[in-house]
């Protein structure tokens, strides 16, 4: 981001949003006037307006030193509903004068960790303003970061931004009320780890024998189940009557009833009997004599 002496910089402090963040992270309260001379960074400061709320009436003091120190102070009171309800914030009236005072301004400085300016710096940018955002980044929305144009960390210099601090970090462990300062605070105590135990060797591969391990009742049940299913095929039924005859059966051969003594054969009845020592006549033969032979 460059920065020149020429630019007309205006700051908009949300004060209360410095304040809490400052005693919520490190328990100690935020020297504005470096505040101040890190947005300025020696460029032109036109305007510089600190945004405060007047909750019990005893912030005069407070209020004199933001104005020694080349800031205009706007306050406003708490305002309480009905349910008991507190509500006291300047976002609005901080982002009507950003926009306001911004046609006169180079680069608008926003001293505040809250997401709800996002919109804020997207209309100034959008307007060719620069716009920069000066607060703690524990306590920053992390859009807000990377919607300006830069951003400066206020933690990474603490005995500079807060009174009565010496280079405190965030989660640096407090000394307890009550002990020794030679004594050294109490640090949280590391989590132990066991030990890794070593690796077992790989055991070496053992030879299988097919035949063997087929015979297993439990290998036999698993091939079985692999298996597919078969259908039996249905063997083709014999007739009635290949079933009736026996095979390799011969049948006996048929006879003929022999004709009784003076009874003619089967099949000529008409013809008459031979006489003894004469040949029978044969019906089927054909005689071309014409008398008596």
């Amino acid at each position: 981001m460059i920065k020149h002496k020429s630019q007309r910089v205006g700051v908009f402090i949300d004060v209360q949003n410095m304040y809490y963040s400052a005693r919520k992270l490190y328990g100690h309260k935020v020297n504005f006037g470096e505040i101040l001379k890190a947005a300025e960074a020696d460029r032109q400061l036109i305007r510089a307006i600190a945004y405060v709320v007047r909750a019990t009436g005893d912030e005069g003091g407070f209020f004199e030193a933001l104005h020694a120190r080349g800031m205009e102070t706007k306050m406003r009171d708490v305002q309480i509903f009905e349910d008991g309800a507190r509500k006291a914030d300047w976002d609005v009236g901080m982002a009507v004068d950003a926009i306001r005072i911004g046609e006169i301004l180079d680069v608008v400085v926003l001293v505040t960790g809250d997401g709800d300016f996002i919109e804020l710096v997207e209309y100034l940018k959008h307007h060719g303003r620069q716009v920069e955002v000066v607060a703690f980044k524990e306590t920053t929305s992390a859009k807000l970061i990377a919607a300006a144009d830069d951003f400066v960390n206020l933690s990474e210099d603490t005995d500079r931004f807060l009174i009565g601090a010496t280079a405190v970090e965030p989660d640096r462990p407090r000394r307890p009320q009550g002990t020794p300062k030679n004594r050294p605070a109490v640090a949280p105590a590391k989590p132990v780890v066991a030990a890794a135990r070593p690796a077992k060797p790989a055991s070496k591969p053992v030879a299988v024998n097919a035949a063997n391990v087929r015979t297993q009742p439990h290998v036999r049940q698993a091939l079985r189940l692999s298996q597919p299913a078969v259908k039996p095929v249905p063997k083709p039924q014999p007739n009635q009557r290949q079933v009736n005859q026996p095979k390799n059966v011969q049948r006996p051969a048929q006879q003929r009833p022999q004709p009784q003594k003076g009874q003619a054969p089967s099949g000529h009845r008409n013809q008459p009997l031979a006489r003894p020592g004469q040949r029978p006549p044969n019906p089927g033969r054909r005689s071309y004599s014409s008398g008596p032979v």
